[in-house]
């Protein structure tokens, strides 16, 4: 039921983009992967569930694969596409370098943080009866019934479209700037903690 969800969104989305290449034939089209950064709402949406005490996960996020992209590469993609005579009428995928099992990942989000990890294998229906709740909260709500879809959606492989390193890019891993995200959400005892205290999350050969 996610993955037909999730691929409805998709078709929506890939409408939108024929509509768009319609009617501007010379215009750049980017897709992006999961994009995380210092306000991003990729890192900071898994490590703010400690509130519940545990992680709730669709099949314990053991059959959702990610590849999520630095925002500032994904920024510099944009401009070096734009700047390119090459890049009019393309579209792009701005990926990030490596796969992850989003269990293992949201493991990794956790230990930066140096917060306890106890996932639970929440039912899809029940994931989206919780988003349906907070989508009735008066403030930015921590999740929705579309972002449950999104999370557990794996990311999609697109090797046919042109992407960062044609564009002169090369993708930053996500290790290397996690700690810039997740360090707010230590207690004060790990704040000055640095990256090396963790282990860095599981790789998914490709």
């Amino acid at each position: 039921m996610p993955i037909l969800k999730a691929l409805l969104n998709m078709r929506n989305k890939a409408a939108g983009k024929k509509e768009v290449r319609d009617t501007f034939p010379e215009a750049t089209i980017i897709k992006p992967s999961d994009i995380f950064g210092r306000e991003n709402r990729f890192l900071n949406y898994f490590a703010r569930i400690q509130w519940f005490g545990v992680v709730p996960l669709i099949s314990l996020g053991k059959k959702t694969v990610k590849q999520p992209i630095y925002i500032v590469d994904v920024t510099k993609g944009i401009v070096n596409a734009v700047k390119d005579p090459d890049g009019r009428g393309k579209t792009f995928a701005f990926v990030g370098p490596s796969w992850y099992v989003l269990f293992d990942l949201v493991q990794y989000i956790f230990a930066m943080a140096h917060r306890p990890f106890l996932a639970y294998p929440l039912p899809h229906f029940a994931y989206r009866w919780l988003g349906r709740l907070f989508e009735m909260s008066p403030s930015e709500p921590w999740t929705m019934r579309d972002k449950v879809e999104r999370v557990h959606i794996t990311d999609m492989t697109l090797p046919h479209l042109p992407g960062l390193e044609g564009l002169g890019i090369q993708a930053t891993p996500l290790e290397l700037k996690a700690i810039e995200v997740l360090r707010r959400h230590r207690t004060h005892h790990w704040l000055s903690s640095e990256i090396e205290d963790v282990k860095p999350a599981k790789i998914v050969p490709v």
